[in-house]
């Protein structure tokens, strides 16, 4: 998987991404200098190679230079907090996703909010997968559920208040089902832990199924409304009757106060990105997929996943109602 990544990485930003982009109208004079597209967590990893597609391929469109800066720490909250204090000129923008931008704020003391941030685009979607060990005798989400009604279960989990933790307790109330969880310090020792039988069921962001989807493993099913090109055979949530779709979307969003001329010429830009049949074949290499609405879209699906991530956190005890 490490190894895949590194080399879409290099095809990414050395290769070309040939993009027919209709003329538009555009910010007279923008952009007359470089860009920066700030990913807020270490270089490596699905994120940041979309973050490096992105901003390739909006460098093609708006015929300027976008480069990717790394700046981790707290979580994310580090460089998001930084992007606050530049200047809300279109040059400094966020590829943001969207725990950081909820999540984050209902359970931690932070200086902003989702409303904090001109959006540009909501760009692509990273479901989540719930996966097994293969010798289960459950195959499905449906059988699973059937299961543990009868049988005491253990689920593993990247950390407590992660979007694919969140998002089994959420399937769980849906599935009318008890699962006990146990958290890991990623998804390195959570996955080794199904491998082993330490847990009978492990949740985790769908590039997971590039490593868990093996002889000894097996996806369960995949919380998203689209089915994922490397799995293709494995049905999503929604396709299985249940109603829980979870996943971190990504997308682009700046200081607020942005110019509108500016902003709108970004957001056409995104649209013609998430349109490129070579962004969307990259994307889908990364086990996610384009999912794209205008800055006034991403805005709302914010909006609407704040709310359920409130609820739902609250009903776990993890924040005051």
């Amino acid at each position: 998987m490490i190894h895949s990544i590194k080399s879409l990485l290099k095809a990414t930003v050395l290769g070309s991404l040939v993009l027919a982009a209709p003329a538009m109208a555009t910010a007279e004079g923008f952009p007359e200098r470089p860009m920066s597209l700030i990913f807020f967590f270490p270089s490596g990893g699905s994120g940041d190679a979309q973050a490096r597609a992105a901003a390739h391929g909006l460098s093609e469109i708006l015929g300027g230079n976008m480069v990717v800066r790394n700046v981790a720490g707290g979580s994310g909250t580090v460089g998001l907090v930084g992007m606050m204090e530049e200047a809300a000129d279109g040059y400094t923008l966020g590829y943001l996703p969207e725990g950081l931008a909820t999540v984050q704020p209902l359970r931690n003391p932070l200086p902003y909010t989702f409303e904090s941030f001109d959006h540009i685009c909501k760009l692509t979607f990273m479901p989540v997968a719930l996966f097994g060990r293969s010798d289960a005798p459950y195959t499905n989400l449906q059988e699973l559920a059937d299961y543990a009604k009868d049988h005491e279960l253990v689920y593993g989990h990247p950390g407590v208040g992660t979007v694919p933790h969140l998002a089994m307790e959420s399937f769980m109330l849906e599935a009318g089902i008890q699962v006990r969880s146990v958290p890991f310090n990623g998804d390195g020792p959570g996955t080794a832990a199904l491998r082993g039988g330490h847990v009978d069921l492990y949740v985790a962001g769908s590039p997971a199924t590039n490593v868990l989807s093996g002889d000894d493993t097996r996806v369960l099913g995949v919380y998203g409304n689209q089915r994922l090109s490397n799995v293709p055979d494995v049905p999503t949530a929604p396709e299985q009757g249940y109603e829980t779709t979870a996943g971190v979307a990504f997308g682009i969003s700046g200081p607020k106060g942005m110019d509108p001329e500016v902003r709108q010429t970004l957001i056409d830009a995104c649209g013609t990105l998430s349109e490129s049949p070579e962004f969307i074949e990259v994307v889908h290499n990364l086990t996610a997929v384009v999912d794209y609405a205008d800055g006034q879209g991403f805005e709302d699906y914010l909006r609407e996943r704040e709310g359920v991530y409130r609820d739902l956190l609250t009903t776990m005890g993890l924040i005051g109602g």
